[in-house]
């Protein structure tokens, strides 16, 4: 008999120091019960693998389409003749290939129709531009499985599409007089639709993600997106030149803030959106106890000043939790950033901030980075944060910027890392900047971070086979007594 501690351990963080006492068996035993617990599991996994992955219900009934002319509409056989009256027309494909395109039409200046098709292919299942004065139409299609759903150029209709289970849904690049309406996307990995300027959007559906729109003000403007787009069962929330709002109902699963000043919105779930809240050149802002989660970014944010973000929950974005560009005293107060897939908090040309109290957890790159393209980070102090699990590196942080503060020079007071050393605690990056007063004690409890279900499932199997195993073996030992 011996005492054997037996410690659960992940992210570095999860302990179980309970220890008792087990009857030591034979070491072929031991192989043979981990090898049998650890054959089930990885069976189990390799079915759920296979069971997530989009099925197929679709077979091909024609060859990848490349148009580079006019004429090949003609020479390919459909009907039409390129006119506004009578405009060619392909329809009733299922094109799905391993090719780069299924699609592609480039270099027209026609009329043309694409109706009732299925596109797929690894990389953009449909690349479709048309000519600046012709419109081309785009209707019951379907763009699945890719890469890129659909890439679009100059003006068109999409109506009563299906974008589904691609990386990027269908993007619209450019163009004038531009409608997209009555379009189910469902399950795409980043954005259903994006668009850049001159569109009209309405009546589109999103599940699982949501619209990307232009990040600067002058684009943004030319778009009107109607307030009956649904994301995830709500209403996407497209503001304009707005003042003295308040947005506190729980109302929305996407919010766009254009050029606006003075508005709240807080208590909104805005997860599964590609970007909960995304704000372009904004004033006077508050953004208080929101979830912005399981999106590529919870908060863009692009030239805004005077912004308050207070108690939001951050966590499993695709890049960073939280993005700030150019801007210029934000105050990040009593946040939580959990595992998000890039950084917790991004600051980037962002001057004369505040960031105090929050908690940043297991974020893959670092907790906070500072940084820029073009010019310098300033100004900002960040102190009171307690930081956990952050990037693996050596530092959990980084900053390129000059005269950022680690620290309160007042309370003599920094953040909490976890295992700091002694002394200062060096944040990485060109800024060579230091915490002159890490904290002993964290001033946050960390999140438990439980294990996904699927592994979780096998922890009663584990612990019911053990058992089980011990028994059978007790029990011939002592039969052979």
């Amino acid at each position: 008999m011996r005492n054997i501690v037996l410690i659960a351990e992940r992210f570095n963080y999860f302990k179980y120091p309970n220890s008792f006492e087990i009857t030591m068996i034979s070491r072929k035993s031991i192989v043979l019960l981990y090898l049998v617990v650890f054959s089930m599991i990885s069976i189990f996994f390799i079915v759920e693998d296979v069971s997530s992955k989009p099925v197929m219900n679709y077979v091909s009934n024609s060859e990848p389409i490349d148009i580079s002319n006019n004429q090949d509409f003609v020479d390919l056989g459909f009907s039409g003749n390129g006119s506004d009256y009578n405009p060619f027309i392909i329809e009733d494909l299922i094109i799905i290939t391993e090719e780069e395109e299924a699609l592609s039409i480039e270099g027209v200046s026609c009329y043309f129709v694409i109706q009732n098709c299925t596109f797929q292919s690894v990389r953009t299942a449909a690349l479709i531009g048309g000519s600046e004065h012709e419109t081309f139409y785009l209707f019951n299609n379907t763009f699945q499985n890719s890469f890129r759903g659909a890439l679009l150029f100059e003006s068109c209709v999409v109506a009563n599409n299906t974008i589904k289970n691609n990386d990027y849904g269908l993007s619209h690049v450019d163009g004038h007089n531009t409608l997209i309406e009555n379009n189910t996307c469902i399950n795409n990995k980043n954005y259903g639709i994006s668009i850049f300027k001159n569109c009209k959007v309405r009546n589109n559906v999103f599940v699982n993600c949501g619209l990307s729109g232009p990040n600067e003000i002058w684009d943004a403007k030319t778009n009107t997106v109607e307030d009956n787009n649904i994301v995830n069962g709500q209403k996407l929330g497209y503001f304009v030149n707005e003042s003295n709002m308040m947005i506190d109902q729980d109302d929305y699963g996407q919010i766009f803030l254009l050029n606006n000043s003075n508005v709240v919105v807080k208590n909104q779930n805005l997860s599964n959106a590609y970007i909960g809240i995304h704000v372009v050149v904004c004033s006077n802002l508050t953004l208080s106890n929101n979830v912005l989660s399981s999106g590529f970014f919870g908060l863009l944010m692009n030239t805004a000043s005077n912004v308050k973000i207070m108690s939001n929950y951050i966590s499993d974005n695709l890049k960073d939790g939280i993005h700030i560009y150019r801007s210029l005293s934000v105050h990040l107060f009593n946040n939580t950033f959990f595992r998000n897939s890039r950084n917790g908090l991004a600051l980037v040309e962002t001057f004369e901030s505040i960031v105090e109290f929050n908690l940043f957890q297991s974020n893959t790159k670092y907790g906070v980075n500072i940084y820029s393209y073009f010019s310098f980070n300033y100004g900002s102090v960040l102190y009171h944060n307690s930081f956990f699990y952050n990037g693996g590196r050596s530092s959990q942080a980084y900053d390129v910027g000059d005269g950022n503060q680690w620290y309160n020079s007042t309370l003599k007071e920094g953040n909490f890392w976890l295992s700091p050393g002694f002394g200062s605690y060096k944040i990485a990056g060109e800024g060579n900047s230091k915490d002159l007063y890490p904290l002993k004690k964290p001033l946050h409890n960390p999140i438990s971070e439980t294990k996904e279900a699927s592994v979780m499932h096998f922890i009663p199997i584990m612990f019911v086979s053990t058992v089980v195993y011990y028994a059978i073996v007790k029990r011939r030992r002592r039969n052979k007594k």
